[in-house]
């Protein structure tokens, strides 16, 4: 999950991104293979019910998550899914702010990514990437995708969604206390994020997600307040 960047930022992390990306891939690959610990677990899998119409008609906000490295901030994290003329393809509206200040303008504030589809069928899981019109200036042999973003949970109802668990793939590494989806040295196919529909959730909501996220075999030890 990226957060806004300006373009002297951007710039340096797809030039870090194109040299790392399969490293890390391999090296989660490694870890997994040499672990004890069965990751993914058996208790993992996708929300493949996912209603998207109601996953994407509202703003999330990020209650907790797991840090990564292409992340700075995390205060205020907040995602919104807008539709694109591909029925498959959504435009991400990632936000952050690095303290109480704020931003000063919306450039600052928004860094547009593009989730893919690749079966309809199965919504919940999605590729990520940039929204090439706007990267190609910076990097003209992108390709994409730079990622992953699994829905693994999505309630109270199919019709109205209020909270929900993402992560950035299977959690292929083995932790202190479950397993993770990679870690803070890592690009692809790392993170887990808990959403609520509300800023501030009802009483109860964040001890809910994090026992769903436990009992889909994560390790709750990675997850900070944001």
């Amino acid at each position: 999950m990226l957060l806004p960047l300006n373009l002297l930022h951007l710039s340096l992390f797809l030039l870090m991104l194109s040299k790392q990306t399969g490293a890390d891939v391999d090296k989660s690959e490694d870890n997994s293979s040499a672990s004890s610990v069965q990751c993914p677990p058996a208790s993992f899998k996708r929300f493949k019910e996912l209603n998207l119409s109601a996953w994407t008609e509202h703003e999330w906000y990020v209650q907790q998550q797991q840090k990564v490295r292409f992340q700075d901030d995390y205060f205020c994290v907040r995602a919104e899914y807008k539709p694109t003329e591909v029925p498959s393809s959504f435009e991400m509206l990632f936000s952050a702010t690095p303290d109480l200040s704020g931003f000063r303008n919306d450039e600052e504030r928004f860094f547009p990514l593009m989730t893919t589809i690749d079966d309809m069928e199965d919504p919940s899981m999605q590729s990520l990437g940039f929204v090439e019109e706007q990267v190609r200036t910076i990097m003209p042999d992108y390709k994409g995708p730079i990622g992953e973003l699994w829905v693994l949970y999505a309630g109270p109802t199919q019709d109205n969604y209020s909270y929900g668990i993402v992560s950035g793939g299977p959690p292929k590494r083995s932790g202190e206390n479950g397993c993770i989806a990679g870690d803070e040295e890592e690009i692809y196919g790392s993170g887990l994020w808990l959403y609520t529909k509300d800023p501030i959730p009802e009483e109860g909501t964040i001890e809910m997600l994090r026992e769903k996220a436990k009992e889909l075999g994560f390790d709750l030890g990675v997850l900070k307040n944001v």
